[in-house]
């Protein structure tokens, strides 16, 4: 019954995310971590019970959110990169994700912004080719295993949770390249 709470809990907090955002520019970091902290608790209950049903439209509801954040960071990747925007199909995912820089080549310092529903098949079949030893690029505030859950309401979750934090660093990035400007403007 609780786990079920929280999936209604997760919906309404998806739903109050959106009307939160109406006519505003850019995302308002205390409701995406309130959102982050939902999906947290609705992974961790969905990991303890695998007999819970996760509706579809919740899963609906994360698959549009996660898709409409998406845009806003191709739009801010755009911005930084002087309008250019990366068409990523897998195999160049796969080649951007897999390059490492230095000595132990394990070091990579600046990563490029690609969409996480195209990283976590990639990330998945990385770990798959070294027998799950290989390192995950994600952050990790899920208690499910990324490697060991495997289907589309985790997915959905856990790709909408990396798009947040993704959409934060973007977003600052974007205020640091507009403080250097010197009419703090930037055309587009």
């Amino acid at each position: 019954m609780k786990g079920q709470n929280e999936i209604a809990f997760l919906s309404n907090s998806i739903r109050y995310f959106i009307e939160s955002h109406i006519g505003r520019t850019g995302l308002d970091r205390g409701i995406s971590y309130a959102l982050q902290y939902d999906m947290k608790a609705v992974t961790n209950y969905l990991k303890a019970n695998p007999g819970l049903r996760f509706p579809g439209y919740l899963l609906h509801q994360s698959t549009c959110l996660y898709k409409s954040i998406q845009e806003i960071n191709t739009f801010y990747t755009a911005l930084l990169n002087d309008g250019h925007i990366s068409d990523w199909d897998m195999d160049e995912a796969r080649e951007e994700i897999k390059r490492n820089f230095g000595l132990e080549k394990d070091k990579k310092i600046i990563n490029s912004y690609i969409p996480f529903d195209l990283q976590l098949p990639i990330q998945r079949e990385l770990a798959a080719e070294s027998n799950g030893k290989s390192k995950i690029n994600f952050p990790k505030i899920f208690t499910s295993d990324l490697f060991e859950v495997n289907d589309a309401a985790h997915d959905a979750l856990f790709v909408l949770e990396n798009e947040l934090i993704a959409n934060e660093n973007l977003e600052y990035e974007v205020s640091k390249l507009l403080s250097r400007q010197s009419n703090k403007e930037l055309l587009i």
